[in-house]
């Protein structure tokens, strides 16, 4: 019987079989290589703590859970597949008609290219529209602040997306998605819906929010460029640096500041040996992400 199954199942035996009465949706669940850094889950829960949210209970826990699932997931799903959809079109260099408009270096030729990668690429389409319809159900959920953030984040994506056709490097819309907007919804959990009268706890914690913003725009920046590559991380950590002293937070101030001079010593020392070949800034930004992470939660916390 076994033996005859197998044959039924065609080459693929007993797996080709189990293809067929798989789940119809598959879903994928992997974890960053590098946990350990900015990013926009811990940027949630730092809003969160920063702002006041409650964390314990069951209802707060699947609200902050739906938070991190809108903030990393969902808006980060779209961005990383607009991005890939947008540099594959980058590729194509054909014209699509002889007026200038329809020239490869002309946006809508690059508009109409990264339409036809997308609706060509099967795999890239259903991924989007997911991201999309996840995107929506947990707006849904969540209510007020997330139904107004999530129209913000695709603006930003759709931005990041025609600076990358134009041969730009959206490091500001990556920092936004990655760390401002997702700590924004964090801080406003504690609200349930409403937008009105910020408290001053909330307020501080958009301070911070838009302090480690900068940071990550500068780490996003010393990525991509080569020149003048450092300016932007010492500006973010002079805008916390000044945050905090603006708060009056002595103690967290203390900490904060030492958790911030190794990577300051490590990217002066690249900044020193920029005109070496073994010059490495990727490595000493690698390094330097743990320390960031702490930081944000610490000053997070310090709100708490």
């Amino acid at each position: 019987m076994l033996e005859a199954a197998d044959a039924a199942a065609g080459p693929g035996g007993r797996m080709g079989l189990a293809a067929e009465a798989g789940p119809l949706i598959g879903l994928r669940v992997s974890l960053s290589r590098n946990l350990w850094r900015i990013g926009p889950a811990w940027a949630v829960l730092a809003g969160a703590l920063a702002g006041g949210a409650p964390l314990w209970g069951g209802a707060a826990l699947l609200r902050l859970a739906g938070a991190v699932g809108l903030a990393d997931s969902a808006w980060g799903a779209v961005w990383w597949l607009t991005a890939a959809v947008g540099a594959e079109s980058l590729r194509e260099h054909r014209p699509i008609g002889s007026l200038p408009y329809a020239q490869p270096d002309a946006p809508v030729a690059r508009l109409a290219g990264g339409l036809r990668r997308m609706v060509s690429s099967g795999a890239s389409w259903h991924e989007l529209t997911a991201g999309l319809a996840s995107m929506a159900v947990l707006s849904v959920l969540l209510g007020g602040p997330a139904l107004i953030l999530s129209p913000v984040a695709l603006l930003v994506i759709l931005c990041g997306w025609v600076l990358a056709q134009r041969g730009l490097r959206p490091g500001l819309c990556y920092a936004l998605l990655n760390v401002g907007l997702p700590w924004v919804l964090g801080t406003m959990l504690a609200r349930q819906g409403a937008l009105s009268a910020l408290t001053g706890r909330q307020l501080h914690s958009l301070w911070l929010a838009a302090a480690f913003t900068i940071l990550q725009w500068g780490v996003q920046r010393a990525y991509l460029s080569e020149l003048s590559w450092a300016r932007g991380v010492w500006l973010g950590q002079a805008a916390l640096t000044a945050v905090l002293i603006g708060l009056r937070q002595p103690g967290p101030l203390a900490v904060v500041v030492g958790l911030l001079l190794p990577p300051s010593w490590w990217l002066l020392k690249t900044r020193q040996a920029a005109c070496q070949a073994d010059a490495d800034g990727a490595e000493a930004l690698v390094r330097s992400a743990p320390w960031w992470w702490g930081a944000m939660l610490l000053a997070a916390i310090a709100l708490a």
